[in-house]
């Protein structure tokens, strides 16, 4: 394993964000892409598309290309439905991050997990969800 494959895979803000009103994914794929979904329980949801690379052992930078805010429907799962057409995005973000293994609170096994020095989307903790994720999983942007 490299030190970039260390990060890759799907995590999830869920385990440590009990009782929280809204959710954040993080995404970082082998290719050096990857997204942020957040969402909140009264319907609202923001994509944000982006590139990423490490930039030292404990430090990694996010280049985000697009933007998208809408709101998401149960009966359209991995839909953002938006009224206005995605945005460029131009900003750049450095982070650094701890690779740990925590039990989540409510939680009984230990899972591995991701903590940056900043909230990216409103989360700094992540947990491990599963390291095989793809590109055609990304959400898809729909018009309402």
């Amino acid at each position: 394993m490299t030190d970039s494959d260390e990060l890759v895979g799907y995590w999830e803000d869920r385990l440590f964000a009990y009782g929280s009103m809204e959710a954040t994914d993080l995404v970082l794929l082998a290719d050096g892409t990857g997204w942020g979904l957040w969402a909140n329980s009264g319907g609202g949801q923001d994509l944000v598309l982006f590139d990423w690379r490490r930039l030292g052992p404990d430090r990694i930078g996010i280049a985000e290309k697009l933007m998208a805010s809408g709101t998401w429907d149960e009966k359209r799962p991995g839909q953002v439905i938006c009224d206005e057409p995605p945005q460029p995005a131009d900003e750049r973000q450095e982070f650094r991050y701890e690779l740990s293994i925590q039990v989540p609170p409510l939680g009984d096994a230990p899972v591995r997990t991701l903590t940056l020095d900043k909230a990216f989307l409103f989360a700094r903790r992540f947990g491990l969800a599963r390291r095989d994720v793809t590109e055609s999983e990304c959400p898809k942007v729909v018009t309402a």
